[in-house]
């Protein structure tokens, strides 16, 4: 499901988001709210995107501006 907006675009992880969803949760600043480990690769996050493809009922959105 994709939502779209003037401003905004929500849609489900892909692939390409790698590189930033590994950006974002390597930062101990960012995970530390959540209680787990910073990603210390990016395979880490692409195997979080690939959970999330298998598992839709969870959420994992990429939000545009």
């Amino acid at each position: 499901m994709v939502i779209t907006t003037e401003r905004l675009i929500i849609r489900g992880m892909e692939k390409d988001d790698a590189n930033d969803l590994y950006h974002l949760f390597s930062d101990p600043y960012v995970t530390r709210l959540d209680h787990v480990d910073p990603m210390t690769n990016r395979q880490e996050a692409e195997a979080l995107i690939r959970m999330a493809d298998r598992h839709p009922d969870r959420l994992l959105l990429s939000i545009e501006q």
